[in-house]
Parts: structure tokens; sequence; C-alpha cells
């Protein structure tokens, strides 16, 4: 039987020899740091553009509010109120929004359009957005009639 005792003081000798070295190398590092660093910047990209899409919805959101607001506020009045003929044709009126400086609200009415005993009513409601400071416009349209039920005797 043959022993082989090592006996040398050098360390790769002792442990086995420089196949069994465990570790990662300098190249190995970098590749890792590349990857990792590919993979975040990905990361950082979506989030960014998460934020911006959801800047977004929410003045779509305000926008929409603010527009259907004014419509059913003249929606709800009578056929033949003084505020709804007060407009001039084709003149738009503004109305001020104290609770958001960004958003303002346009509106118009036309009379007997389409047909004759409508009224056309269009609000426009404009605001900046907070991304790249981009200007949005929603326009909402709708129909008020003459009412043609007579009132029951009281």
């Amino acid at each position: 039987m043959v022993c082989n005792m090592n006996t040398s003081n050098d360390p790769k000798a002792r442990i086995g020899g420089a196949e069994d070295e465990r570790g990662t190398s300098l190249i190995e590092v970098l590749i890792a740091t590349l990857i990792f660093t590919v993979a975040f910047l990905n990361i950082a990209e979506m989030v960014m553009y998460s934020i911006m899409v959801t800047r977004n919805a929410d003045m779509t959101t305000t926008l929409t509010a603010a527009g259907v607001d004014k419509l059913e506020e003249l929606r709800s009045l009578d056929y033949d109120d003084v505020l709804l003929n007060a407009v001039a044709p084709g003149g738009p009126q503004e109305d001020p929004m104290p609770n958001n400086a960004d958003v303002s609200r346009m509106w118009t009415i036309e009379d007997n359009f389409p047909y004759l005993g409508m009224k056309r009513i269009t609000v426009v409601t404009t605001g900046v957005g907070v991304s790249y400071g981009t200007t949005r416009t929603l326009t909402l349209v709708a129909f008020k009639t003459e009412s043609l039920a007579t009132d029951p005797v009281q």
C-alpha cells in the first residue's frame, strides 16, 4: 500500500491542487454586475412609465368629472331657463374652477339643433397635465329637448 503524504509548504499542494480552487473570477463578477444593471434599468423604466400613465389617467378622470358635472347642471335646467337662453349662439361661456387651477370648462348651447325644439349642449374641459406639461382636452355633448307634455291641472 502506497501512502502519498505531501509535506510541502505550498498551500495549493496541501488543499489538493489548483484544480480544486473555489471562488469567482473578476470576469464572472463583471458579467453578473452587467446583468443586474440591465435588469435594474428596465425595471426603473417600467416604474417611470407607470407613473406617467397614472398621472395621465388622473387628468382624464379630473376632466371627465368636471365636464360631466357641468353637463348635468345644464341638463337639469328647464328648456326655457334663462341660463340656457342667455348664452349667445356659438359664443362659449367659461366657468372658473376654484378647486383646480389646472382645469377650465367652457360650454356652448345651440338652439334648435339638430332639430326644432332641441338644444345641443357642448362642454369642453381643458387641463394641463403633470407629465411633460401636455394639454388635454375633453369634449362632451348632450341634447336638451323641449317638453311636449302638458302640466296636469292642480
